[in-house]
């Protein structure tokens, strides 16, 4: 499962889905190294259900894990492109 390291002042998922979303090149270094990395991460993180844990630290618990769900699924849609704010 997911081991959390923040100073408690941002959750992991919600970090994550703000360093994901302005990648544009998912042809080069980053499709290539992070986005495998990344999704094998989050698959070795995902629960049984199908979800992921609560975030534990910056607030985000109260949203619970449809919140941290939400985020995880959305950090692996960019390479495809189909939401707006990920096309180029």
């Amino acid at each position: 499962m997911i081991q959390f390291r923040t100073d408690g002042t941002t959750g992991f998922f919600t970090a994550l889905i703000i360093v994901v979303r302005p990648w544009r090149n998912w042809e080069g270094v980053i499709g290539k190294q992070f986005f495998p990395k990344l999704v094998d991460f989050l698959l070795e993180s995902q629960a049984p259900d199908g979800s992921w844990p609560e975030e534990p630290y910056g607030g985000d618990g109260i949203f619970g894990n449809e919140y941290t769900t939400a985020l995880a699924v959305l950090s692996l849609t960019p390479p495809y492109q189909l939401l707006p704010v990920y096309q180029r």
